[in-house]
């Protein structure tokens, strides 16, 4: 969907944007824009919350749970967290697909989204391939919207076929990305609780 969408658009600029999100912050698309001005910048992201108001999204780490995860969540809107990661724009390995900007050119110099990844781990595969390529992924807190999560497609764990799907992409994800896996998320540090999403000391 990504793909044809992007195939079908003529910006220098693309929004992705889930159909399951809503404004919070009126200049969200403005603010965004503004980091893409930086030629270091490949993809950036927004904060995103839940229904009741607690983050859903401000960056995304690989490794917890032989995944991805995402950082500081369900954190009040202020709460900002080991070095206030959580309300202070920061470099990130990945951004999550509900709400990304990145330039056209960037889009097709690593040629989009990975189609083998039908629904899960094809936003954090495009912003490695980003990373691959030379360009930051950064994610702003002044960019805020609603993410109600799951509504328009369902939890995979709710489901065993959408379950099954999950774990063949975890599988391919893991197969395609296995030096993260051993040598860890580098925006992470080798002192932290590999499976930490809140940048917990390890033992």
């Amino acid at each position: 969907l990504i793909n044809f969408g992007v195939a079908a658009s003529s910006g220098e600029y693309l929004l992705l944007l889930n159909n399951d999100t809503a404004l919070i912050s009126p200049d969200a698309i403005e603010e965004m824009l503004g980091y893409l001005q930086r030629p270091e910048v490949g993809v950036v992201g927004a904060k995103l919350y839940f229904r009741d108001g607690l983050t859903q999204h401000i960056g995304m780490l690989i490794g917890p749970g032989q995944a991805c995860a995402h950082v500081n969540q369900n954190f009040p809107p202020k709460r900002g967290g080991y070095r206030g990661r959580a309300i202070r724009p920061s470099n990130f390995s990945a951004v999550t697909g509900a709400c990304q900007m990145v330039r056209r050119s960037v889009f097709e110099q690593v040629g989009g989204y990975n189609e083998a990844f039908a629904v899960g781990f094809n936003d954090v595969d495009f912003c490695l391939r980003v990373h691959e390529a030379g360009y930051l992924v950064v994610c702003t807190p002044y960019a805020e919207l609603y993410h109600y999560e799951f509504t328009s497609r369902g939890r995979e764990l709710a489901d065993q076929e959408k379950l099954a799907r999950w774990k063949r992409e975890q599988g391919l994800f893991i197969q395609t990305w296995p030096r993260i896996f051993t040598e860890g998320d580098p925006y992470g540090n080798p002192a932290f609780d590999p499976e930490s999403t809140y940048f917990g000391l390890g033992e």
